[in-house]
C-alpha cells in the first residue's frame, strides 16, 4: 500500500479580484483577538454565527482592524467586510 501525505492549511488572507488589495484575517482559528489587515478607514466589519446573526459589528480602521471575540463562544463566524468597492465574507474559527 503507498504511503500517502496530506497537507492542510488555513485560509488567512483573501486576494481581491482585479486588484492588488488583500484582506488578511490572524491569527484563524482565533481564542479571542485577531486582527483584520488590509482594510480602509470607514468600511464595515461585521461577524456572523454559523446561523447568520450578526453578533459583532464596527467600523474598519486605515490599513489594520483589531477585533476582540474573546466574548463569543467557541464556533464557526463569518466576518463580512464591506466598502465601496463592494463585500468580502471570511471564515473565522473562534476556539
Amino acid at each position: 500500500m503507498a504511503n500517502v501525505q496530506v497537507s492542510v492549511s488555513t485560509c488567512d488572507q483573501i486576494q481581491i479580484l482585479g486588484s492588488d488589495e488583500k484582506l488578511t484575517l490572524v491569527p484563524n482559528p482565533s481564542i479571542g483577538k485577531v486582527e483584520l489587515g488590509g482594510t480602509k478607514a470607514n468600511s464595515t466589519i461585521e461577524v456572523s454565527d454559523a446561523l447568520g446573526k450578526k453578533v459583532y459589528k464596527t467600523s474598519s480602521s486605515p490599513t489594520r482592524t483589531a477585533l476582540d471575540i474573546s466574548d463569543l463562544p467557541s464556533g464557526i463566524y463569518y466576518l463580512k467586510f464591506s466598502d465601496d468597492k463592494g463585500s468580502h465574507v471570511l471564515k473565522l474559527l473562534k476556539e
